[in-house]
């Protein structure tokens, strides 16, 4: 699981050059503080500037992980929080063009919080509030919440769910999934870029729930309706 932005001010945050290992914009780590605790909860608290390499700051985010004690079944929660605010000048948020756009590309569309599965994962389901998502596709109805469910090498029920806050930007999300990979995210992105003017803040917040039992409908509207009225 990772954050990533595509592209900012039209510099590339996300691919990563393969003799160097380094993306075109910079996603530099500048404080860490960790709080673990003897229940096995946790808090991590990030700062992380984004720039040219090189160059001044344009974009800081505040982020902040907020990890829940296991419970009997084993399953646990994310509670995640960035914001994000613009230093000296706009900022543009982009992604890769979709089709209909120009230089559209059938893969456009992905920034953001993300999710990719191992490999022993590709036969699991998708589901959102309206039931089993169907087909390779990268973009998914409006939902509140989107999950991946199944059994893992060893037979046992397993999945990961990840629930879009009412206060972020653009509730519901679109999702970009691709089962085959298999990836999925709350795209913020996907249907048009955002530009955030100098001076100026937004949150996103996200609850990732990480189950070692089968996870249901009717499981993960509570679970949402729990996140939402936070």
């Amino acid at each position: 699981m990772w954050f990533s932005w595509k592209l900012i001010n039209e510099l590339d945050y996300w691919t990563e050059d393969r003799k160097t290992g380094r993306s075109e914009g910079q996603t530099e780590i500048t404080s860490v503080q960790v709080v673990t605790n003897t229940d096995f909860s946790a808090k991590v608290d990030i700062n992380i500037s984004y720039h040219p390499p090189g160059e001044k700051e344009i974009l800081a985010e505040k982020r902040s992980l907020s990890i829940t004690t296991p419970d009997k079944n084993g399953c646990y929660r994310i509670d995640w929080t960035s914001t994000f605010t613009a230093k000296d000048e706009d900022v543009k948020l982009d992604r890769t063009p979709i089709v209909g756009e120009p230089h559209g590309q059938g893969y456009g569309g992905y920034a953001g919080l993300s999710v990719r599965m191992a490999v022993c994962a590709r036969k699991w389901k998708f589901m959102d509030r309206t039931g089993i998502v169907k087909g390779d596709m990268r973009k998914d109805k409006d939902a509140v919440w989107l999950a991946t469910v199944g059994k893992t090498p060893e037979g046992k029920d397993a999945g990961i769910a990840v629930l879009d806050h009412p206060s972020n930007m653009r509730h519901p999300t679109p999702w970009y999934i691709t089962p085959s990979m298999p990836y999925f995210s709350p795209a913020v992105l996907y249907e048009k870029p955002h530009v955030l003017e100098k001076g100026k803040s937004f949150t996103l917040k996200y609850r990732v729930l990480v189950s070692s039992q089968e996870m249901d409908k009717d499981m993960l509207e509570k679970e949402w309706l729990d996140f939402s009225s936070r």
